[in-house]
């Protein structure tokens, strides 16, 4: 997963999760730090697999984009640290954006993951975002 490699190696993504772990320094469980990022992933993935959220059709890059939105929908949890308006998971998904262009995603599946990310405290959503909510 190449595009995954590029994600987790990107500066700007580092960054985001040493901002997380300095506002979730005190905090003793449930942080938003890079094993609840594999263990999301890992459990969309297998659900995906399974088909246990039915009609959820990823196309050839799934699992990528499976990874790609579970490592970045938590991203932006300092941004609601830092202002308690601002809601996580649209802060993330914007933040997500230019990194998965970067990362090489087309713009269409960068659409799909970063609409994920947004929705991912939500139930009743489509596809990825189905699976990142059951997921997390």
């Amino acid at each position: 997963m190449e595009r995954i490699e590029k994600l987790l190696t990107d500066p700007l993504y580092r960054l985001y999760l040493k901002k997380n772990e300095a506002w979730e320094q005190k905090r003793l469980f449930c942080k938003h730090d890079p094993d609840h990022f594999w263990h999301t992933a890992r459990v969309a993935y297998i659900l995906y697999l399974e088909g246990g959220k039915e009609g959820v059709h990823l196309g050839d890059n799934a699992k990528e984009m499976i990874y790609a939105a579970a490592l970045l929908h938590d991203i932006g949890r300092f941004c609601e640290y830092e202002d308690q308006a601002l809601d996580h998971a649209a802060q993330s998904a914007i933040l997500a954006r230019p990194l998965l262009l970067k990362a090489g995603f087309p713009a269409i599946e960068a659409e799909m993951v970063c609409e994920a990310i947004a929705n991912h405290r939500e139930p009743g959503h489509a596809d990825l975002s189905r699976l990142l909510y059951a997921a997390d």
